[in-house]
């Protein structure tokens, strides 16, 4: 179904005639550059990234923040999709990691907040699997980003501000911690697009 084709407005889809899109938050170089370069950024091939050990009350984290796309519906969860590889090769035991994303929103004059919510998901790896091995992240379900979080009449509003922090932290599973550290090669944010001919 197709709305809103008259007089040059966006194209607003319904149903199924919705889609996802992903996006790439900024990065904030400078917290890294200004940390001695913490976390360490990694090269491998042409295939850039940033080395993670568990986080312990240090610089070991990596900042994004993002302006919510006018595309995004406003009606429906922000997944988020990570890229990354063990630095490693893996012992004779089965492994695991477990990355942390901590996030607040906010709109134009309210102030801003120092408050964050937190979403953390567990990756469990075979015995001996090959250092460089690649694995996606997938921040989903009930680990998401949750656009009503703060109730009725605060949701994340399209144009307003993201700000995220990636960690890895201590795994909590029954499988030992993976050995070295895990490289983040990308971080984004899938969102349910409904409009077409939308500016941003």
């Amino acid at each position: 179904m197709l709305e809103g084709v008259d007089h040059g407005q966006p194209f607003v889809m319904t149903g199924s005639g919705k889609s996802k899109i992903e996006l790439r938050p900024n990065l904030n170089h400078s917290a890294i550059s200004g940390q001695s370069n913490v976390p360490t950024p990694v090269q491998r091939g042409a295939v850039p990234g940033f080395s993670l050990p568990i986080w312990n009350s240090d610089n070991e984290q990596i900042f994004f923040d993002m302006c919510v796309p006018n595309r995004w519906d406003e009606a429906s969860n922000i997944d988020i999709h990570i890229h990354g590889y063990l630095a490693a090769i893996q012992p004779t035991t089965a492994r695991a990691f477990r990355l942390q994303v901590s996030w607040e929103h906010y709109g134009s004059a309210v102030v801003v907040p120092d408050t964050v919510n937190t979403i953390e998901v567990e990756t469990e790896l075979d015995a001996d699997t090959a250092a460089f091995t690649a694995y996606h992240v997938d921040f989903t379900g009930a680990n998401t980003i949750d656009y009503d979080v703060d109730g009725g009449g605060h949701e994340i509003a399209a144009d307003s501000n993201l700000g995220l922090r990636l960690r890895r932290i201590a795994k909590t599973g029954g499988n030992n911690e993976i050995d070295g550290e895990f490289v983040v090669t990308h971080f984004g944010l899938i969102f349910t697009r409904n409009k077409l001919r939308e500016n941003v």
